[in-house]
């Protein structure tokens, strides 16, 4: 018979991390069945280095969604109308997390809140708004 080690899940604390895209996965909601991304990422630095955190986003690359603002600050770059890419070019790209801890469901978790471009791609004086 397989032994079973009962694990909890410890959110890093909060706060700015670089860490690199490991995977974007498109999932189905079992509840809604609707089509959705999952982020996968690890942290490159600090105490919490080769800690995962993962976060959903709805697919839709309009200007306000979530994906989309990602995918900018993952690139470094706005994304021009009409252009096409895939979730694979976003892996092994690094990028700052901005995490928060959340508590939820009687547990404590991560939560990403945003995600900013990273380090190296921000030059002197540059504009970010993402």
């Amino acid at each position: 018979m397989p032994l079973f080690e009962i694990t909890d899940y410890q959110p890093i604390p909060a706060g700015v991390y670089t860490a690199i895209v490991t995977s974007i996965e498109e999932k189905v909601s079992t509840v809604a069945g609707e089509t959705y991304w999952r982020w996968a990422f690890e942290v490159l630095e600090g105490s919490n280095a080769g800690a995962s955190v993962k976060a959903n986003s709805s697919p839709k690359l309009g200007p306000k969604c979530k994906a989309r603002g990602w995918t900018e600050a993952i690139l470094g770059r706005k994304l021009t109308v009409g252009e096409r890419f895939h979730t694979d070019e976003l892996v092994n790209r690094t990028c700052q997390l901005v995490v928060k801890v959340e508590e939820k469901d009687g547990g404590t978790f991560n939560e990403v809140d945003s995600i900013l471009p990273a380090p190296s791609r921000i030059g002197p004086g540059a504009s970010v708004s993402f």
